[in-house]
C-alpha cells in the first residue's frame, strides 16, 4: 500500500528471531569419497537396510545426524552430536 505523509518509526518486535548460520562442508581430503558421508533426504530413506547401509558406509555419514536411531531423545541427541 502507498501512504502519503511521513513514515512512522517501526516499533521494536519481540518473538521469533531468525539468524543465519555458517554452512559447513566435508573436507574431501579427510573423508575421501563424499558419497560415503552424504545421503538422500531423510524422508527418502525408508528401508531399514538402506539406513544400515548408510551408517556402515562411514562413521561420519550425515545420516547419523539427520536420523539418529537410539531409543531415547537424550540418547539420540548425544548420538547426533
Amino acid at each position: 500500500m502507498n501512504y502519503a505523509g511521513p513514515a512512522e518509526e517501526t516499533p521494536a518486535r519481540s518473538g521469533l528471531e531468525l539468524t543465519p548460520f555458517r554452512g559447513l562442508r566435508y573436507d574431501p581430503d579427510r573423508v575421501g569419497s563424499l558419497a560415503a558421508v552424504t545421503s538422500p533426504p531423510y524422508d527418502v530413506i525408508v528401508r531399514p537396510d538402506g539406513l544400515l547401509h548408510l551408517e556402515s558406509a562411514d562413521p561420519h555419514n550425515i545420516v547419523r545426524l539427520i536420523l539418529p536411531q537410539d531409543t531415547t531423545p537424550t540418547a539420540r541427541n548425544r548420538q547426533a552430536a
